[in-house]
């Protein structure tokens, strides 16, 4: 069930260092991105819950940049209208928050990347003995399976979803998680080029 969205609010510092986005609505703030993640236009980073509806938080158009806020303590964090949810550095500034693999998988991506849904142990196979679901080269699609992902002895099919700045139609460049790692949410599984 896909939740309405709802753009944040953005303010940029007057020295243009940092961009600001902001709640553009009262509720309750939940699944913050985590510092250090880059968060470009169109991507869903978040949801507000408010009288009863969720609503997920997407960033807006020309907005791109490396989270350097905090999480908030609270998984539901009570937000004011305007108030600030993350602030983001400009990538070239602020890529050091990651590990090194997906750093390096962003710069050789062109900022085409498939991220997790959600955290979890990621699979490239339906079994241990079937090939991968996906391998450089394939063509991908909406409803394309691309993996899966375990938590607590349950799988989840991982689907391409042409949203959050991807095209209807990619080639997978790379595939940058191994069978088998951990994941979080929000890391780059896929290297992705448009067709």
């Amino acid at each position: 069930m896909q939740h309405p969205s709802i753009d944040l609010l953005v303010e940029r510092s007057q020295d243009g260092d940092t961009t600001q986005l902001l709640s553009p609505d009262v509720g309750s703030f939940t699944c913050a991105a985590e510092p250090g993640r880059i968060l470009v236009a169109g991507e869903s980073v978040g949801s507000l819950l408010s009288l009863g509806q969720s609503r997920a938080l997407t960033v807006p158009a020309g907005v791109c940049g490396t989270v350097r806020s905090p999480r908030p303590e609270r998984v539901h964090a009570p937000v004011e209208l305007g108030q600030l949810l993350y602030e983001l550095l400009p990538v070239e500034d602020g890529s050091t928050g990651q590990d090194s693999t997906t750093e390096a998988a962003d710069d050789g991506a062109s900022g085409l990347l498939f991220r997790a849904p959600q955290s979890g142990r990621f699979y490239q196979r339906s079994a241990p003995d079937a090939p991968p679901l996906v391998s450089s080269g394939d063509q991908l699609e909406a409803g394309t399976v691309v993996g899966l992902i375990e938590v607590m002895k349950t799988f989840t099919q991982v689907i391409y979803t042409p949203d959050a700045g991807l095209p209807q139609r990619a080639r997978v460049r790379a595939l940058l998680v191994e069978d088998g790692a951990d994941v979080e949410s929000g890391d780059a599984l896929l290297s992705l080029e448009a067709n």
